[in-house]
């Protein structure tokens, strides 16, 4: 209900939601990653870090989890533990194109423009017709003077 919600853009309804689901069921990792999850989307990302913390403890083993906390982190600045969980998320689920996605962004802003390329390549590959990484993939390839590689991709 509350992922509807907020695909929605029903941002007030998914919170009330969510903090239902989790009254009812505090010790639900699946819970409290979706929760963290939203609240990312509305760059809650200090209290999307504390429902994330507490699910990696009830349940280490969710590649979304480890994806909100790359988010979360990526967005507060701290590339170095955004790269950490983005890493876990693509080891939990190796063909995880958001996860790839994002890595390939991280590392462009760091100037590691091959593995750049080659996180949105993969992130391309596990889902063709995904265009975050599509866009990602151009600045690491003009950088390493492969643009035409680019239009090849999709």
């Amino acid at each position: 209900m509350a992922q509807i919600e907020c695909q929605r853009q029903h941002f007030k309804a998914a919170i009330q939601a969510m903090q239902r689901a989790v009254a009812i069921e505090p010790d639900n990792a699946e819970y409290l990653t979706t929760f963290g999850g939203i609240l990312c989307k509305l760059d809650n990302h200090k209290d999307a870090l504390k429902l994330l913390g507490k699910a990696v403890t009830l349940d280490p083993n969710i590649p979304r989890l480890h994806f909100g906390f790359g988010v979360a982190f990526e967005n507060l600045g701290d590339h170095s533990r955004a790269e950490q969980a983005f890493r876990k998320a693509v080891e939990l689920k190796p063909d995880y194109p958001e996860a790839l996605a994002h890595l390939g962004h991280l590392f462009t802003q760091q100037g590691r423009f091959v593995l750049a390329a080659r996180n949105c390549q993969l992130a391309i590959e596990s889902r063709p017709n995904f265009a975050y990484p599509l866009s990602e993939m151009a600045k690491p390839l003009a950088e390493l003077g492969r643009l035409k590689e680019l239009l090849a991709c999709r």
